[in-house]
């Protein structure tokens, strides 16, 4: 991944906690990758050709995305009643 470009982001799960969350985003490749935990990836799911989602012994551990701008899942947009709240 050599045009890297990474952002850190907070979210809040179901029970209120806090959950750290890296993104990576490979311009040349067009690769999006959403890491929640760096724990070890234990099974793939796959959710059509280009969405990964690597599950580990706790839940969701990261989110891969092929060809993320191409299919318009990146940038990463907020929706205009989100902007508005």
């Amino acid at each position: 991944m050599a045009h890297r470009r990474q952002d850190r982001s907070c979210l809040l799960n179901r029970d209120l906690k806090l959950i750290l969350m890296k993104m990576q985003y490979d311009k040349e490749a067009d690769i999006l990758v959403i890491e929640f935990t760096n724990g070890k990836i234990v099974r793939d799911i796959s959710l059509g050709w280009n969405v990964n989602v690597g599950m580990t012994a706790n839940g969701v551990g990261e989110i891969v995305v092929l060809e993320a701008k191409a299919a318009g899942l990146f940038p990463l947009e907020l929706s205009k009643e989100l902007k508005a709240a």
